[in-house]
């Protein structure tokens, strides 16, 4: 196992979900963090001195400490006088760099193009909705495509600076998630090559403080829309990531996958292609031909394989525990020496 030296952390910040299993985790009715109930071994050994680790490691993360100075000055004189490299972890949506040296970084969202070589793209934190067994859909005439989620603006004004933030502020492939969804969601109801299973929201549902609905409502509509569906759209949010991938895959689904210049995990190991359709974002006018043509060309029997693959590779890759295992290892890290 990993040895890992965390040095003191800060009271006052929680730390990172790797350290679960070591330190405990806050006790939440939060379907979002139910994402960690797979954590129940550790996948590190926390040593009480640096020249016994293998790493240094930020017991908190990126986003909640990368403005203490003093803390990360610490952090900075430790890496040079130990000559060891510190694991640092950045999950959500930012994807600036981190500026810390001799780090190797945990992240899950980045840009193909801007991929430093010291960071490696890790899946969304979601809960395994399939591990109690998942279904094989049939394949039928047209593939069906669904989509339960925030897809349209509450209001003119809440429209008007959506279109302002993703039309002027960004170039088209980091316009972020509801712009997306907004317009390839119009391409699809327009389409006679498919059929559609939208539920459609006016905001957020991840978040108590945006969604709309009864929460335990919300997650039961969300996962019967994906298990009824054959493919779920998936694109990214606000970060350059889609935490609905994951989930898919988790029950045993295959995702209709918007490609912005993403990068997924262990692309190495995993072929996506396998549990996917690929559609790249300056072809979303042909996402209807793209999706329906692969369909088509699937017999029943690759149809249902590919639905059981995309439920192992989650199992045996993508879930958190999993994936943690596989990479915090020495074997693993070596190649970002």
């Amino acid at each position: 196992m990993l040895k890992v030296y965390t040095g003191k952390p800060l009271f006052d910040q929680p730390h990172i979900e790797a350290l679960y299993p070591n330190w405990g985790r806050r006790s939440s009715t939060r379907w979002s963090d139910q994402a960690f109930k797979c954590l129940t071994e550790p996948v590190v050994e926390v040593v009480s001195d640096p020249t016994l680790a293998d790493y240094l490691l930020l017991p908190h993360n990126w986003n909640l400490v990368k403005n203490n100075k003093d803390y990360l000055a610490d952090w900075e004189n430790l890496i040079k006088s130990s000559g060891k490299k510190i694991i640092v972890f950045n999950p959500g949506d930012d994807g600036e760099p981190v500026k810390l040296k001799n780090a190797i970084i945990f992240r899950h969202s980045q840009y193909q193009s801007s991929l430093l070589s010291n960071e490696i793209i890790m899946p969304g934190y979601v809960e395994d909705l399939g591990v109690s067994g998942v279904t094989v859909q049939t394949k039928r005439p047209k593939p069906i495509i669904g989509f339960c989620g925030w897809a349209k603006s509450a209001s003119w004004w809440q429209n008007l600076k959506t279109i302002i933030k993703a039309e002027i502020t960004y170039p088209l492939y980091k316009r972020q998630g509801l712009f997306w969804r907004k317009r390839i969601l119009g391409f699809l109801k327009q389409s006679n090559l498919i059929d559609t299973n939208l539920i459609i929201r006016g905001s957020y549902s991840g978040n108590e403080k945006t969604i709309e609905l009864d929460p335990k409502l919300a997650r039961e509509e969300y996962i019967n829309n994906v298990t009824n569906s054959d493919f779920t759209l998936c694109v990214r949010g606000d970060g350059n990531f889609s935490t609905r991938f994951y989930e898919v895959l988790s029950l045993g689904r295959l995702p209709l996958f918007i490609d912005t210049d993403c990068v997924l995990p262990l692309e190495d190991k995993i072929n996506y292609d396998e549990i996917m359709v690929r559609v790249n974002y300056l072809d979303l006018k042909q996402v209807d031909q793209i999706i329906s043509q692969a369909y088509q060309s699937w017999s029943e029997a690759e149809y249902a394989i590919r639905q059981q693959k995309a439920r192992e590779i989650f199992e045996q890759y993508l879930r958190l525990d999993k994936f943690l295992t596989l990479t915090l290892t020495k074997e693993f890290l070596r190649q970002y020496a």
